[in-house]
């Protein structure tokens, strides 16, 4: 999940294009891109395949039918709700306002940004 420099956020999966790895695995701050840990592919924040290396060798950037405006990351269809992010990772989900619209009713009235946390519980089940 990416903040964008509208403040909008935007969620891809966390695969390199590349080789598959991992791209992120723990939150970070003030990115200005994302860079694979292997092999140093980068992506802006929008997601956009920005640096390549080693494409078809040592220091080879581009081939012959290499498309970089192809291999940006893959977006996530995503929405916010009040301070929450759902992700909807097969993408045919009903539009987040509609899913949630008894919900919505339910909660109407009540201010949800006044509401504070009083306690909480927590319990471990050794069980899976």
């Amino acid at each position: 999940m990416v903040r964008q420099a509208d403040g909008s956020l935007r969620v891809f999966h966390n695969v390199c294009r590349h080789r598959g790895m991992a791209l992120a695995t723990e939150p970070r701050q003030a990115l200005r891109s994302i860079t694979c840990p292997r092999h140093g592919w980068s992506y802006a924040l929008d997601g956009a395949l920005r640096h390549t290396t080693h494409v078809v060798g040592e220091g080879q950037y581009r081939c012959p039918g290499f498309e970089a405006s192809e291999l940006g990351l893959v977006e996530v269809r995503s929405a916010r709700w009040n301070d929450f992010v759902l992700v909807n990772l097969d993408g045919r989900a009903p539009p987040l306002r509609e899913h949630i619209a008894p919900l919505c009713d339910l909660l109407d009235g009540i201010e949800l940004e006044g509401l504070r946390l009083i306690a909480a519980w927590q319990h471990h089940y050794p069980g899976n």
